[in-house]
């Protein structure tokens, strides 16, 4: 499985699935997934509760939409990493992470998606180590028992007691798959594990910032009340600009897959195109940036990633 090959020198883009039913139509929602597919690829990033838009009777509509877009097209292999734990889909961190509702949670995505699970990742555990230890260490027990029967891999997303969870794997000797907000402004979340963690995989989510555009606020960051500093759409304005770039940026998204490219630290991106259109653009420019020559000197990019030198 390509879930298995993930590394920083072999990066890989899965679909991200957030906004489907949050801005994105079903109608969409399947010609992303047919293209993203006839494009040859694979990956694709889910959660139990998506979307998240404090709509209840909403709660699992884009798993639902991913398991009948399978049973359409039951000859097409997709691989798909699923956020298992919450039970809601307020934005709240409630969640059920007891052995009986992650195995309860693993039956029904294993019906959904009929033999396309790649992995299982523990979400929003804001357990504390010391008052949950026990609690802890059952529910990495539970998902790594189904893991090893089942050839799955692990992944963690929004982690309290990075201290447990490291201790766990490095134990069991266990790489696992660690989703961090990451993008120019910040790389708090992949600092913050990489200090209990040996080995991990770092997927990036949010590199466009929540939908960075040049004028205005996009769609998205405006839903999501995000705002930006001043200096990023300068910075960004330059390296757009920068006609030496090959390939050529030619959006703020473009851009941001240019800095995760680059990114040492990440063996992946997780993209959330709203259109075939958008995905069409984003994987060409990803496909572009496989023959990117990280040796010459782009001032404007690399001023850029300065910038960030933090992370």
């Amino acid at each position: 499985m390509l879930i298995n090959k993930l590394s920083p020198d072999e990066k890989q883009i899965f679909l991200g699935s957030a906004m489907w039913g949050r801005g994105v139509t079903k109608h969409d929602v399947f010609r992303m997934l047919d293209y993203y597919i006839e494009s040859g690829e694979t990956l694709i990033d889910h959660a139990v509760n998506y979307p998240i838009n404090a709509i209840p009777e909403d709660y699992g509509l884009g798993l639902n939409w991913l398991s009948e877009w399978k049973a359409l097209n039951s000859s097409s292999k997709i691989e798909v990493l699923v956020k298992i734990g919450s039970v809601n889909n307020l934005g709240t961190p409630d969640s059920d992470l007891s052995p009986r509702g992650i195995q309860q949670q693993f039956n029904f995505l294993s019906d959904k998606l009929e033999g396309s699970l790649s992995s299982i990742a523990i979400h929003w555990d804001n357990r504390i180590s010391r008052d949950s230890s026990i609690e802890i260490a059952e529910t990495l027990e539970t998902v790594n028992d189904i893991a090893d029967k089942h050839g799955l891999r692990i992944g963690i997303s929004g982690i309290k007691s990075a201290d447990l969870y490291g201790d766990y794997f490095n134990e069991h000797a266990i790489k696992p798959i660690v989703q961090v907000k990451e993008n120019v402004i910040t790389c708090d979340a992949r600092k913050f594990y990489s200090k209990y963690f040996k080995d991990a995989d770092y997927i990036a989510y949010g590199i466009n910032l929540g939908g960075l555009r040049e004028q205005g606020t996009s769609a998205t960051a405006a839903l999501r009340g995000i705002e930006h500093p001043d200096w990023v759409y300068d910075a960004f304005k330059a390296v757009k600009m920068d006609t030496s770039l090959r390939p050529k940026p030619e959006s703020f998204y473009d851009i941001s897959m240019y800095l995760a490219y680059c990114n040492p630290n990440l063996s992946g991106i997780i993209i959330g195109p709203k259109s075939k259109d958008q995905l069409s653009s984003l994987l060409q420019f990803w496909e572009a940036l496989q023959n990117f020559n990280r040796s010459h000197d782009y001032r404007s990019l690399n001023q850029l990633i300065e910038k960030n030198m933090v992370c």
